[in-house]
This record gives C-alpha cells, sequence and structure tokens, in this order.
C-alpha cells in the first residue's frame, strides 16, 4: 500500500512538472507558439479556412486574412478558443516600439515626422 502511494505521489509530482514546465517564471505562458499538426488549435484553424468562414463568415469578421494559418491562430488566441497560443509570427509583429522620447521625458513628436 505505501509503495502505491509513493508511485501515485511520482506520478502526480511529474504530471505537475510536465505541466508547469511550459510556464514561464511569471506564471504566465510562454510569449508565443506555432500550432502544429494533430493539435486541437491547427484542427480548428483548417475547419475554420476550409469549411467555417464559408458557411459562417459573420463569425470570422474581426479576421484580416483568415486564410492566413497565424491570422486566424491569433483570432483563437484572442477569443481563448481550441488551446490556441498566440502564433510567434504575430507575437514579434504586434509588439510595439519603444516610444520617442526627448531629454526632459516628454514624447517626441518628431519621431513621427521621419
Amino acid at each position: 500500500m505505501a509503495l502505491r502511494l509513493a508511485c501515485a505521489a511520482c506520478v502526480l509530482a511529474a504530471v505537475a512538472e510536465g505541466v508547469t514546465s511550459g510556464l514561464r517564471g511569471d506564471g504566465e505562458s510562454p510569449k508565443c507558439y506555432d500550432t502544429v499538426e494533430g493539435e486541437p488549435c491547427y484542427k480548428a484553424i483548417q475547419w475554420a479556412q476550409k469549411k467555417g468562414m464559408w458557411k459562417n463568415p459573420e463569425w470570422y469578421v474581426e479576421v484580416k486574412n483568415p486564410l492566413d494559418e497565424a491570422e486566424m491562430q491569433n483570432f483563437f488566441f484572442k477569443q481563448r478558443k481550441h488551446d490556441c497560443m498566440r502564433p510567434c509570427r504575430l507575437a514579434v509583429e504586434t509588439t510595439p516600439a519603444p516610444e520617442g522620447k526627448d531629454k526632459d521625458g516628454k514624447k517626441d513628436w518628431k519621431s513621427y515626422f521621419k
């Protein structure tokens, strides 16, 4: 009996380790991940592109380019659906550039006209 409890504790610890190993130190999800074939997110993207957007276009109005897999993955990520994470390509593209500031710490408006 004690051996079974010890084994169960080891299994639970391994599962917990696997679950938390994909997390950053602050408890947040990794910054980005591109889904791969076989995952629920990938399957949802394929279905949406091949059937869903043609049958129910109103569901995907917010997607800029529904034929782009990264755009569709980002849409599902924002909707918190199908276990989709932020796609890496869009995570890089949507990172805001640092704002230009002058020596007083005020916004440097000249940077907009360069």
